[in-house]
């Protein structure tokens, strides 16, 4: 199994669970969050994500996007996942630790709100790589400061929570060990709220800001099929 899933009473437990790849978006754990994603949504309110061991996401899993053949789909497959859950009526969480990295940052993004690790660090390496992070970017634009974006797109470097907290990439920055324990509070604070009235307000706030995800697929594929990124990718893989 690629999720582990917990139930709890109005709210769910979803935990990527391919630690061995540092929990990298493949198409079949991309179909398998969001199946879980659908199924959590007939029965609770509230939906914590968090990753199995040292990382939460690494991002794309760069070797199934090496593959010219598959590297379309994978594209279309995160955009469809991150849509799912930027639209779904659940109040999602994302408790992050270790590395949230790439698509791993889109992923988070796409939740409602952000717990954090103290020791956790955030990146994009894509223009190392010869890619455009754009399906990520058609969330993080309507979410922090453009010139802060910038910084973190163009220079690739790593910040830490700290940085990451200043920006507005996450709220809360909780050591890993009380992470559920935060995320359960916040969960139970959320469903003290009248359910159709935050349901309500999630949709309101999701038609004020949308996401342009067609013109990101659009830079994600001019990207992906360049010489470069294909030159690039396999020299990391090596």
């Amino acid at each position: 199994m690629l999720i582990k899933e917990i139930r709890e009473p109005n709210f769910v437990i979803l935990t990527l669970n391919r630690p061995e790849k540092r929990n990298a978006l493949s198409l079949e754990l991309i179909k398998e969050l969001q199946a879980a994603v659908r199924v959590a949504e007939k029965e609770h309110r509230v939906l914590i994500l968090r990753g199995e061991g040292k990382v939460f996401c690494s991002g794309m899993d760069l070797k199934e996007a090496a593959d010219v053949d598959q590297a379309e789909v994978l594209g279309n497959a995160i955009a469809q996942l991150f849509e799912t859950l930027h639209h779904s009526p659940l109040i999602t969480i994302a408790a992050v630790h270790g590395a949230v990295l790439a698509g791993g940052v889109g992923l988070m993004s796409v939740c409602d709100l952000a717990i954090a690790d103290p020791d956790t660090f955030f990146g994009f390496p894509e223009s190392k790589r010869g890619l455009v992070p754009a399906q990520v970017i058609a969330y993080l634009i309507n979410q922090i400061r453009l010139r802060d974006l910038q910084e973190l797109l163009y220079l690739g470097e790593n910040i830490d929570a700290q940085r990451a907290k200043e920006v507005g990439l996450i709220q809360r920055i909780i050591p890993k060990k009380n992470h559920l324990d935060e995320a359960t509070k916040v969960a139970h604070l959320i469903m003290e709220g009248a359910p159709v009235a935050t349901k309500l307000t999630k949709e309101l706030l999701r038609e004020l800001q949308p996401p342009l995800m067609t013109t990101a697929l659009h830079f994600h594929h001019l990207a992906r099929q360049s010489p470069e990124a294909q030159e690039r990718i396999n020299s990391f893989l090596r």
